[in-house]
């Protein structure tokens, strides 16, 4: 029978192991062929989503990543998205202060956006991190405000509302409220079922094994732990896993079946050794040593109290080795954060300059436009400077507001359009009044020096005319001079 069971639950992982990573594989890839980085954002979190149960420090990295993008591209849902996948790879490696200044964080931006949704959202997870610090009290506050949240705003959202039971049943049965616990969780599992929901089911599932374990009703608990595997199994929650075995294993030590209680708490602590879940390892190491004690098998029990011992090195032991990851990941996070600043840094300056020479260029074409139109060129291509340099000016100031309209409007593009629409309202009859009087200008500064100029090409052209008439009016004088010698001439002229 021990054999069965772990074979069970090794096929299981092992399937989901390479289903999970197929999905991995697959985003890496879509990952080096996308240029768009509001996209690259998009799928940096869905890797970190995949990474964050198994692997939070990669689920960290990834997730800063995708959030330094959004911020490049004043992308506040990416913004969001990446804050919730960070805080969540800290509550996972145990650091709840950390976890608790991404969603605060989270919590600010979505307040921004003004989405009731996402902030009872938030709300809800800032609650389970209270929860799992067993801070029942604050955790049962957070869930409550999430929940009149919903409710002020007749939210819709099937998910959310279940999210919500699943949570309240949670935190319920960890305040020891039973009762409350089980209503809501009922509520879930009924919902998840209706929408065929399999990580839902999975841990509504679990969690009523945890409610029915501590009511004593060991079958439901049990029967509830098994109906739970597949699912979470299949979503790759292992943390649920290993807590679902766990349960078995307490529920038939309490029936008196020490033998499968052994089994279920040996799956229990592999997996959670495995994976890296502290908290479970020990949890699950110490009903070993538990069990085996009474059993009489002294070697094992002692065996267990050792790996306990190691793990724990009483409460300190565990909250260094949390400290020494966190650490470890905040380091990389600030690298990371360092080059995104320099990055943004030398873009702004790029930026800048550009602006600069703009700013240069303008008053210089202004200016090549009324020296042009003091010269002989043709008075539609003066027309066509003037225009070109007044194009440049308002364009220029358009330029000059944009980045404050996006600051005053927080990027919400309804209100950006109406501000802009406004503007421009204001500045293009400007525009036309400005073109037309600088046309003009223009015009008679061209006209006024090519009047200048004429007289003394008319005196020319006067003179050319007048020495042409000579020599038609006296034609004989010159073909004589023409014919004439030398001498001749001489002579005529003495």
């Amino acid at each position: 029978m021990k054999g069965v069971i772990l074979l069970t639950w090794t096929l299981i992982f092992t399937i989901n192991g390479f289903s999970q990573q197929n999905i991995i594989d697959s985003l890496r890839t879509e990952l080096t062929k996308e240029n768009s980085d509001t996209t690259r954002a998009v799928l940096l979190y869905n890797l970190s989503y995949y990474y964050q149960t198994y692997k939070p420090d990669s689920s960290l990295l990834l997730a800063q990543e995708a959030y330094d993008l959004s911020v490049k591209h004043h992308y506040l849902k990416g913004e969001s998205q990446a804050l919730y996948q960070i805080a969540g790879a800290f509550a996972i490696i145990g650091n709840s202060p950390q976890a608790l200044e991404y969603y605060i964080r989270q919590l600010k931006i979505e307040e921004e956006r003004n989405q009731p949704d996402e902030i009872a959202n938030i709300n809800m997870n800032i609650a389970l991190v209270y929860n799992r610090n067993k801070d029942t009290a604050k955790a049962i506050a957070y869930i409550l405000t999430a929940d009149s949240i919903l409710t002020a705003n007749h939210s819709n959202d099937p998910e959310l509302q279940q999210l919500l039971n699943l949570n309240k049943g949670d935190i319920f049965e960890k305040a020891n409220r039973l009762p409350e616990a089980l209503q809501h969780t009922q509520s879930c599992y009924l919902l998840a079922v209706k929408k065929d929901d399999s990580l839902m089911i999975g841990s509504t599932l679990n969690n009523l094994g945890n409610i029915y374990l501590k009511m004593s009703d060991f079958e439901k608990a049990i029967s509830s732990y098994r109906t739970s595997v597949p699912y979470l199994a299949a979503m790759n929650e292992n943390r649920g896993l290993s807590e679902g075995a766990l349960g078995i294993s307490k529920a038939f030590e309490k029936k008196g079946s020490i033998d499968s209680a052994l089994q279920y708490a040996a799956v229990a602590y592999n997996l959670a050794y495995t994976n890296g879940f502290l908290t479970n390892a020990l949890a699950s190491g110490t009903q070993l040593s538990k069990l085996y004690k009474k059993e009489h098998n002294t070697d094992s029990a002692f065996a267990y109290m050792e790996i306990t011992a190691t793990l724990k090195d009483s409460i300190e032991g565990i909250e260094k080795i949390k400290r020494l990851e966190s650490i470890s990941i905040e380091e990389q996070l600030r690298q990371k954060q360092l080059v995104a600043i320099a990055a943004a840094e030398k873009e702004e300056l790029r930026q800048r300059l550009q602006l600069l020479a703009i700013g240069i260029m303008i008053p210089i074409f202004f200016l090549t436009s009324i020296y042009i139109s003091r010269k002989k060129i043709h008075k539609k291509f003066i027309e066509f400077s003037g225009i070109v340099s007044l194009l440049l000016l308002f364009e220029y100031i358009t330029l000059l507001i944009h980045p404050f309209v996006e600051d005053v409007t927080h990027h919400t593009p309804l209100l950006e359009i109406i501000i802009l629409v406004s503007i421009a309202a204001l500045v293009v009859p400007a525009h036309h009044k400005i073109e037309s009087w600088l046309i003009k200008r223009l015009a008679l500064i061209h006209e006024k020096h090519i009047h200048i100029e004429l007289p003394a090409i008319k005196e020319e052209v006067e003179a050319m005319t007048a020495e042409d008439s000579l020599e038609h009016q006296h034609p004989a004088i010159n073909t004589v001079n023409k014919n004439a010698r030398p001498d001749e001439n001489t002579e005529q002229a003495s």
